[in-house]
């Protein structure tokens, strides 16, 4: 690209081109029929172009040539249809001299501008009065316009905008004029279309269906392009750099001072300047606003964009990206305007009238268009057309969308048709719509109506609803009530249907959907007849047409040619253009008048690849390619059979005979090499390639430039080999992903680089040749095993002991270094467990706590393989088993006591001076009274029963021989109170020291006292009476057991000591040759 300081100073002046291979058309409806007006740009209809426009606001003077009649399937006088119907021709505009500045004088620019040999050549010179001479226009095929691709024209009695053709148009679009005789049935006679007729049986084919005038209708939902963006990374918005005089103005196009987006539209000329600044990149927008819309029927038409070129060589200055939903067109600039100063274009539009935002009539609606930062306004009064209403009928139609391909059987395209039924919404009685793909003055129509192809759709209209007089339906506020008409439509012979809606006293929207017959016409039409007719009212009829036509181009200029083509990357070097291969930019491609040796032109290839020199006339030119890219070398030349394919060298000599010549292209390609090889099982770890020892598939390894970053990744074949290709030359760094089970093999074993280990990471060079040195051995990793032991450390000493036993259920797990869990088991009925198939690492043990147990303390002794690690630890597996993780636990136990005493002042209370009575039995039970153990107290009293788990345990106190239990729970103070003979201790996570007993010896008593010899036989001690000595006496306790014997003394006493409280029985033995006296005498 050229320096700015270095552009040549030239004004050069751009037009919209319009030569595309798709044409369709928009619908809109005036007077008795319908005019269809074609959208060839995106931004523009008919056959429009932006023209290049003059440096002052005058408009562009206008030549109009008629169109060929043959472009229509038949002519009629429309004067007959309608009488206040005046058709006028579709014009070709001529490019008029006065229509172009002058062009300063060029230096020579490098690179783009092309210098003619000869003078006598160039047919674009400046005259002598400032004005570029220009040929008449010259109406030629367009050869981009394929046969399948057809353009519609307009039933019509209304005139066309001339201004909607340039002089290179790709198409002339004709009206088809209609009058009435064309549209008689049975020699009926024709009235107006829209006059009311009687309502007849339709069975019996005697209504009267004819062409009606309706609104337009664009597509029913905006298509939407994504947001334009810049490409290059460096351009911007220079709207600030963009100036423009613009005119838009309110076409009135059939006169009738009443204007109606379905028959007039926008006129928008513009005269744009482009500041020096603007640099290739760059970019500027037109934005329009909701009002307006820039595309029509034919959802292919969004593709149809307007790209600004200059007249003189068919450059491109700026290409038109469309944002629908954003209302936007943004022009992108090309390297144009780096190479000339002063660049002015010219923009002459017609552009559209959105019913989707004027749903009804209405005053002062606002039309904007800003180009740049420059916006320009202008208003007009909407009023739409009525309905078709005779008596109580009432009907309204217009196509809504068409897309046909002539010649196309598997797809000959299809149609959209929207009626409005009843919208005055009365009450109707067996009301019946007809649609009819018919008529007889249109041979040619290509519509149909059939149930193999026609898919209708009906939609019941809320009552007050407002339905949108330009056909805009949002059927989302509508009912969809098809369902209910499906036995209702009635499919009848020349492609009609009927639909029978009963009695009706609501609008209703009906869409017919329907494909195109197939044909191969040049010229066909589609015409479609609607009719809605009921009981004691007159029909009411209406119909919509189109015709078709095939594009048309014209184009006026000296007879020159371009050269090109391209310069291609030629990855597998055969010299053949092949999909899947680039273009190459940054070339430089000279071209040379091969008889003179003049050079006649110079260009840049674009990123694609591809370059256009034009301006050359016939003859043969030297076309030498230079400034290829680094490293690159150029593939054979003239290979295969393709001329335009192959790759002519850097040098070559073509022919320019009557046509451009598209087939100097040259192929390059960068010499690339192969980096390799191999990954292997060393299963003898020497790290050398063995004979006997195979490869290793799957292993990934990673190609990095010096910098670090990846290249290419790959993985070793079913052979252990891999490759990178298509390397350049250079250092790389390759690393190998250790294959899971593997460890690495040593490095650089050995004096052959071939067949040693490069490592897991190694440096590879290619210069100039392949390098398949880069190999990396593995040997598979030996497997280990990491346990041991969990016990019951029941002296909590935290060592094994022979004594003690392994715990069962516990669950053991393994984690690596990162704390990932990889493998869990369970302790076996010995306490066992072990982890298998562990490569050498360090490794993470957790032991959950069994239930009911207490982990023992970690570490005891120098021995560990006989020590606890705690309930987490670590441990490293080098080479061999690991079997010394181990874990402890023991089930934690509390005592229960405390104390027997002497309570020697009987109050239930120990006191400091009362002391502790050893030697007495306590007796310990469980809950179920079961005899859990027995101790007897110390010398001071106290008692323990040791290792008791949490629970409520019975304690019974023995009664030492010469006490009595004291009182019980006497005092506030559990812990010096006695609890009796029985009591009931708990134990909950904590000893219990409260259960005592207190006792106090047992008083002693005396029993006795006489045995007397009763002289006097009355039974009672007379004080003369004396003792007896030697009687025996024999003491029993209650149960007859002998306690004691004595006998009386010399005065007949006798007495037994030291006896307890109770009953007692005495027995006297009687002394011999005496006998008992009374007893208990008075």
């Amino acid at each position: 690209m050229l320096n700015r300081e270095n552009k040549t100073a030239m004004t050069r002046k751009g037009m919209v081109s319009n030569r595309l291979n798709k044409f369709s058309i928009r619908k809109y409806t005036v007077g008795t029929a319908s005019i269809l007006v074609g959208t060839t740009l995106i931004f523009g209809i008919g056959s429009q172009e932006a023209k290049a426009a003059e440096v002052t606001n005058k408009e562009m003077k206008e030549d109009a040539t008629s169109v060929n009649n043959d472009q229509v399937s038949k002519k009629v006088d429309t004067g007959q249809l309608n009488k206040d119907g005046n058709t006028s021709k579709v014009d070709t505009e001529q490019l008029n001299d006065e229509n172009i500045n002058k062009v300063a004088n060029q230096k020579e620019v490098t690179r783009v501008e092309n210098s003619v040999a000869s003078e006598k050549n160039n047919n674009s010179q400046p005259s002598e009065n400032g004005k570029l001479q220009t040929s008449d226009v010259k109406k030629t095929e367009d050869n981009n316009a394929t046969s399948d691709d057809q353009v519609t024209t307009t039933v019509n009695s209304q005139q066309l905008n001339t201004d909607n053709t340039t002089s290179n148009a790709t198409m002339s679009a004709a009206p088809i004029n209609v009058s009435k005789d064309d549209l008689k049935i049975n020699s009926e006679e024709v009235r107006n279309v829209g006059e009311k007729s009687d309502n007849t049986d339709n069975a019996n084919g005697s209504d009267v269906i004819m062409p009606k005038s309706t609104a337009p209708k664009r597509l029913n939902t905006r298509m939407r392009i994504a947001a334009v963006q810049p490409s290059s990374t460096d351009s911007k918005n220079v709207n600030n750099l963009i100036t423009s005089t613009t005119t838009l103005t309110v076409v009135d196009a059939d006169k009738n001072n009443k204007i109606v987006p379905a028959q007039d539209y926008l006129a928008l000329k513009s005269q744009i300047k482009v500041d020096d600044k603007v640099k290739s990149g760059d970019y500027f927008t037109i934005k329009y606003s909701d009002t307006v819309q820039v595309y029509g029927l034919n959802p292919e038409d969004i593709k149809n964009i307007g790209d600004i070129k200059d007249p003189n060589n068919g450059e491109t200055i700026a290409t038109a990206k469309h944002d629908t939903a954003n209302n936007l067109i943004t022009y992108t600039f090309t390297d144009y305007v780096d190479r000339f100063n002063s660049v002015q274009m010219g923009i002459n539009y017609s552009i559209y009238m959105d019913a989707d935002t004027i749903p009804v009539s209405k005053n002062d609606v606002e039309f904007n268009v800003t180009i740049g930062n420059d916006t320009t306004k202008t208003t007009a009064n909407i009023q739409y057309p009525d309905y078709v209403v005779n008596e109580k009928n009432s009907i309204g139609s217009a196509f809504t969308e068409t897309v046909s391909h002539v010649g196309n059987k598997e797809n000959p395209g299809y149609y959209k048709q929207t009626i409005y039924v009843n919208p005055s919404e009365n009450s109707l009685t067996n009301a019946k719509l007809k649609v009819q793909a018919y008529h007889s003055s249109y041979p040619n129509n290509i519509g149909q109506i059939n149930k193999e192809v026609t898919d209708i759709k009906i939609y019941q209209v809320p009552k007050g609803y407002t339905l949108n007089k330009g056909y805009d339906v949002n059927t989302k506020e509508l009912t969809d009530v098809t369902n209910q008409y499906l036995q209702k439509i009635t499919y009848g012979d020349n492609n009609s249907a009927v639909i029978d809606f009963g009695n009706a006293d609501s609008a209703y929207v009906v869409m017919v959907n329907t494909k195109f017959q197939y044909t191969t016409s040049e010229s066909p039409t589609l015409v479609q007849m609607v009719t809605l007719s009921s009981d004691n009212s007159k029909s009411a009829s209406m119909g919509n047409a189109l015709g078709f036509t095939n594009n048309q181009s014209g184009g006026a200029g000296q007879e020159v040619y371009k050269i090109g083509n391209y310069v291609w990357e030629d990855t597998n070097k055969n010299g053949v253009q092949e999909l899947g291969e680039k273009g190459v930019g940054n070339v430089t491609v000279t071209v040379f008048d091969n008889n003179t040796n003049t050079k006649v032109g110079e260009a840049v290839t674009k990123e694609d690849g591809s370059y256009l020199i034009p301006n050359l006339p016939n003859g043969d030119y030297r076309v030498e390619f230079s400034n290829l890219p680094q490293g690159y070398e150029v593939t054979p030349s003239k290979q295969g059979n393709n001329e335009e394919l192959d790759s002519n060298g850097v040098s070559s000599v073509i022919t320019v005979n009557g046509k451009d010549n598209l087939s100097a292209d040259l192929g390059i390609y960068k010499p690339k090499y192969n980096l390799g090889d191999y990954v292997w099982e060393d299963t003898n770890k020497n790290g050398i390639q063995d004979q006997d020892e195979k490869g290793i598939s799957g292993v990934t390894v990673t190609l990095k430039d010096e910098n670090g970053n990846v290249l290419k990744t790959v993985t070793t074949d079913a052979d252990g080999k891999y490759k990178f290709t298509d390397l350049d030359n250079g250092n790389y760094k390759v690393e190998f992903t250790t294959p899971e089970g593997y460890t690495p093999t040593t490095v650089t074993s050995g004096s052959d680089i071939e067949k040693d280990s490069n490592g897991l990471t190694t440096t590879g060079v290619i210069n100039g040749a392949d390098n398949m040195t880069l190999d990396s051995g593995f040997y598979k990793t030996p497997k280990y095993n990491l346990g041991n032991y969990v016990w019951e450390d029941t002296n909590k000493d935290g060592k094994q002991d022979s004594t003690e036993k392994g715990i069962s259920g516990v669950t053991v797990t393994l984690k690596n270094e990162n704390g990932e869990v990889l493998q869990t088991t369970k302790t076996d009925k010995d306490g066992k467990y072990q982890f298998t198939g562990l490569e050498n690492g360090t490794y993470k043990v957790e032991f959950e706590t069994p239930l009911g147990y207490t982990p023992t303390q970690v570490g005891s002794g120098t021995d560990e393989g006989i020590d606890s690690n705690g309930t987490s630890t670590t441990g490293v597996i080098k080479d061999k088993d690991n079997d010394t993780i181990d874990s402890g636990f023991y089930k934690p136990t509390y005592n229960l006591g405390d104390y027997v005493w002497e309570d020697t002042n009987k109050n239930g209370v120990q006191d400091k001076d009362e002391k502790g009575i050893s030697g007495v039995t306590v007796t310990l039970k469980d809950e179920n009274d079961k005899v859990l153990k027995t101790v007897t107290t110390d010398e001071n009293g106290k008692y323990q029963f040791t290792d008791l788990n949490n629970g409520t345990y019975k304690v019974e106190f023995e009664t030492p021989s010469g006490y009595t239990p004291t009182s019980v729970t006497s005092g506030n103070d559990t812990e010096k109170d006695s609890n009796g003979l029985t009591t009931t201790g708990v134990i909950k996570d904590a000893d219990n020291m409260t259960l005592d007993s207190g006792f106090y010896k047992t008083p002693k008593y005396s029993l006795g006292d006489y045995v007397w010899y009763d002289s006097n036989k009355d039974g009672k001690q007379d004080s003369t009476e004396k003792g007896i000595k030697d009687v025996k006496v024999t003491l029993l306790n209650e149960k007859g057991e002998v306690i004691g014997t004595t006998k009386t003394d010399e005065n007949g006493k006798y007495r037994f000591d030291n006896l307890d409280s109770g009953k007692y029985k005495v027995i006297f033995e009687k002394p011999a040759g005496l006998t008992q006296t009374g007893t208990n005498t008075t």
